[in-house]
């Protein structure tokens, strides 16, 4: 079995590597409301359409399970990044499958023995030291998933990891560029350094300094590229469909709440494995559809 719970020591090693942070209190969750306007093509939608007769791309982004969707051009992405409580959910249905619903990964993923993640996903020890319970953190990002959780969770709500605009994965060197949907719905299609503009923003988002992660959509500057994406930098880093099939590593972009500036913007990423658990490590998924 790939995992393992975390000894004492390590924790203490990554709180002082400031992979955590501690924490008094937290904001409460900003209600992520559908905005009006349009977003390119489009705005947050509503039930998913069947596909068309002819296989073509749905007209409208799947909203079946997961956080609430924004359609762009060509592509559905994820308002926000999935919570404690919707991979809760997840957890649930796969213990009623077959092994665990283990058997439907990839190949590349076959030493993953359990997509549960290995220690604190729930409340993590800063969070607990703070009075928060488990059912307190249910609209904090998810953590502690690897590439391989994440993939199956966007499979499992009718979505999929997201990567290349049309669908399927990226080449390593293509993370950053308009050939991505994460970075497209970060940077307005490559027009802004930041989600909310070209200059950095201390305040704007949850990054360096910050009291660990917080609710999604909690931080109302951290918005964009597009209207109604929040957090797509801060809180926790991402994984996307981009690894390296020879070395296995993948890029998540974004930065997180213990990452500086530098890190905070639509162009950086860090390579991990994609077996990696991370406490700052969550992600968002993606959809095709028509444009």
């Amino acid at each position: 079995m790939r995992r393992a719970l975390v000894p004492l020591a390590a924790l203490a090693a990554l709180a002082a590597l400031g992979l955590f942070g501690a924490c008094s209190s937290f904001a409460p969750a900003a209600e992520v409301a559908p905005n009006q306007a349009d977003v390119d093509e489009g705005g947050l939608l509503g039930d998913a359409t069947a596909p068309s007769s002819d296989g073509a791309p749905k007209a409208e982004c799947p909203s079946l399970r997961g956080p609430s969707m924004v359609k762009l051009a060509g592509f559905c992405i994820d308002s926000t990044e999935v919570t404690v409580g919707q991979y809760a959910a997840f957890l649930d249905a796969m213990s009623d499958l077959p092994g665990g619903g283990l058997g439907d990964q990839p190949a590349a993923c076959a030493s993953n023995t359990t997509f549960k993640p290995p220690y604190w996903w729930r409340a993590t020890p800063a969070e607990s030291d703070a009075g928060l319970s488990e059912a307190d953190v249910d609209d904090m990002p998810v953590s502690v998933v690897d590439w391989c959780d994440a993939r199956a969770f966007c499979a499992w709500s009718g979505k999929r990891l997201c990567g290349r605009i049309g669908g399927g994965s990226l080449t390593p060197a293509e993370a950053t560029t308009t050939a991505s949907e994460w970075f497209v719905a970060c940077s307005h299609n490559d027009a802004r350094a930041f989600p909310y503009g070209d200059r950095f923003e201390a305040d704007a988002c949850n990054g360096v300094g910050s009291r660990g992660r917080q609710p999604v959509g909690s931080y109302p500057k951290c918005v964009g590229g597009y209207d109604g994406v929040f957090d797509m930098v801060g809180n926790v880093q991402e994984w996307i469909d981009d690894c390296d099939q020879d070395s296995g590593a993948c890029p998540m972009p974004g930065g997180s709440f213990s990452f500086p500036e530098g890190s905070l913007r639509c162009g950086a990423t860090d390579r991990q494995q994609r077996i990696s658990s991370l406490p700052q490590g969550g992600f968002r998924c993606c959809a095709t559809v028509s444009p």
